[in-house]
This record gives C-alpha cells, structure tokens and sequence, in this order.
C-alpha cells in the first residue's frame, strides 16, 4: 500500500482510524516522507480548526449582550394612522 487517499489520513489525524489500517498506515507515514507530509498537513489543519473553535467559543461568553437600560423611543404616529386619515378625507 504505496498510495493512501486523503481521506484515510485525515481519519487518522482526527483519531477515526484504528487496526490494522492503523498501523499500517502510521508505518508508511515513518517511511514515506511525501505521505508524512501529507499527514502533518491534515494534523496541523485540524488543530488550527480546534483553537479556532475554542477560541470562537471563548468569545461569545464574553460578548454577551447586556439588558438596555433605555425605554425604546415610541413613535406617535404610525403610517397606518396617516394612511387612514388619508382614505377618511378621500371618501368624503
């Protein structure tokens, strides 16, 4: 098993991959430089991906939205009125 897919070295990166696959794999990763390349790669992705995460996740905690002390200006007259008073003069 000279050629491995892709995607059998990212379930080994991500820890999806065990048995005899495994082994074999991890293997041709000690010999084959261009395959631990490859490998090394996809393990460096997936922790960028995991700090991003963690990251991300710290900074939703601290921006939390806070409660408005403010009353929301009301409006005192709405389109609905205007219109309305608009068809009442028309239909006089």
């Amino acid at each position: 098993m000279n050629k491995i897919n892709d995607n059998l070295l990212i379930k080994l990166a991500e820890g999806n991959l065990e048995g005899v696959k495994k082994k074999e794999i991890e293997r041709l990763i000690k010999t084959n430089k261009s395959i631990k390349k490859r490998y090394d790669k996809y393990k460096r992705t997936l922790l960028l991906l995991n700090n991003f995460g963690k990251r991300l996740e710290i900074r939703k905690e601290t921006n939390k939205p806070t409660l408005v002390n403010k009353m929301p200006k009301i409006i005192k007259s709405t389109n609905i009125i205007k219109i309305e008073d608009f068809l009442a003069k028309k239909a006089v």
